[in-house]
């Protein structure tokens, strides 16, 4: 970030402690000083010297900064137009929002004028801006996750952030610092302090209390304390851990709980919103009743199982299931007992079928079953059979028994088939058959 031994005028000198963003510049906004936290800040030192301020402000905010300087040379500078937020372009080629404000010109000991930039920089709200953007955006909820050690990293650049969570394929992920996350995946027992927080779901700090060889490991990377907040998963009972470990020695452990708690509330968000987002994409996809595939999704299935049916020259059977006397139970006992009848036929045809066979709730008493991959009908004509008694069975709810009953059409499609819409309604036709013979069986079309 350029030698620490740098020239630094006498009247610039008080702002090399300042933990701002400070830049001097001449008249044609050429940059002439960057204070320490600066070079941290933006990622960059000497280069910067020399160079025109403007070449490092975003050009849609270009305009704006010209005329605040120009304002300020003129000795006419309104408070209407400053302070105001500018980005600046680092060093890794990110921008970064800063509020600044403007001296009027400074006369320093080499008898020129400068003008003081002086900026303030909140990590946290670029943070969050940054974290909302990506969350209207539609990206990944494990891409945002990815960003949320920065609340603790912009403050204490030495220290070391992690954050472990389950992903929305239910494994666990962690992102922060390599080391954290070493110290995080190498150490898994039940008195690390990261288990301790997600079974007491409270927060653990404390040097002494870490196992001996976690404490040993940490140590032999200058790590001199540590601390871990739970974070409950909205939807799920696994418990979340952000955890901060300190390098400085006089920095108290509980300095690190405001970055920790900005992580702990930006996760919870992420992960509401990730879930309320399964939720959604839930309820597009299946019935809310009986939790069946609905119509839409079932279709989908069905489409994408004869495509794979056409690659591996298989057949694909679908059984069309109606239930033989759901209206007059309906009507007879209320629709408390039709809900109840609809969710026993799911559940007793959920358990008759192989892994890879779906069920689906096409609309009202009506059901489908589709079975990819057959290679003997007469395991198709089995599960009618096992559908059809399963269906026979009476039905207990609220104090009440009602005998149901269903019918079943059947047909099985060669690889050539290419419209579920189609097949459907042939499995349709087959179960009036079974209707007009008698119910309670099934027909084959």
């Amino acid at each position: 970030m350029g030698d620490e031994t740098r020239a630094v005028p006498r009247e610039l000198a008080v702002f090399e402690v300042l933990p701002e963003l400070v830049v001097a510049v001449d008249g044609d906004l050429v940059v002439h000083y960057l204070n320490p936290f600066t070079r941290t800040l933006i990622g960059r030192g000497d280069e910067m010297v020399g160079t025109s301020m403007i070449d490092y402000i975003h050009p849609d905010d270009v305009e704006r900064a010209a005329e605040v300087a120009g304002l300020i040379l003129e000795g006419t500078l309104g408070a209407e137009v400053t302070p105001a937020v500018y980005r600046l372009h680092r060093g890794d080629g990110s921008w970064i929002p800063v509020e600044v404000t403007a001296t009027p010109p400074v006369q320093t000991s080499d008898g020129e004028d400068r003008i003081v930039i002086l900026g303030h920089y909140s990590g946290d709200t670029d943070l969050r801006n940054r974290i909302f953007t990506m969350l209207t955006d539609g990206r990944p909820s494990d891409e945002i996750i990815e960003l949320l050690p920065g609340f603790g990293t912009w403050r204490y650049p030495e220290a070391h952030y992690a954050i472990s969570y389950p992903t929305s394929e239910g494994a666990w992920s962690q992102v922060g610092s390599r080391l954290a996350i070493r110290l995080l995946e190498h150490f898994d027992g039940s008195d690390t302090p990261w288990a301790r927080a997600r079974v007491e779901g409270e927060t653990q700090h404390g040097w002494s209390e870490l196992p001996d060889d976690l404490r040993a490991a940490a140590a032999e990377h200058g790590l001199q304390s540590c601390m871990v907040l739970p974070v409950t998963h909205p939807t799920s009972s696994e418990v979340a851990v952000t955890v901060a470990w300190s390098t400085d020695p006089t920095q108290s452990v509980a300095a690190h709980r405001y970055a920790l708690e900005q992580m702990v509330n930006a996760l919870d968000v992420v992960l509401q919103w990730r879930g309320h987002l399964t939720e959604l994409e839930r309820a597009a996809r299946f019935d809310a009743l009986s939790g069946l595939a609905n119509r839409a999704s079932f279709v989908a299935s069905f489409e994408d199982a004869l495509a794979a049916a056409a690659r591996t020259d298989e057949s694909v059977a679908v059984l069309y299931v109606d239930l033989d006397d759901f209206k007059a139970i309906n009507d007879a006992f209320g629709h408390a007992m039709g809900d109840a009848v609809i969710v026993a036929a799911a559940d007793r045809m959920r358990g008759l079928v192989r892994r890879n066979e779906l069920v689906g709730r096409i609309g009202g008493d009506e059901f489908a079953v589709l079975c990819p991959g057959v290679h003997d009908e007469a395991e198709v004509t089995a599960l009618a059979d096992r559908i059809v008694a399963a269906l026979a069975e009476p039905i207990d709810h609220d104090g009440a028994r009602v005998v149901v009953g269903a019918s079943v059409g059947l047909t099985v499609a060669g690889p050539d088939a290419v419209d579920p819409a189609a097949l459907l309604a042939t499995a349709d036709r087959a179960l009036y058959q079974a209707k007009a013979d008698g119910r309670g069986r099934w027909r084959r079309a």
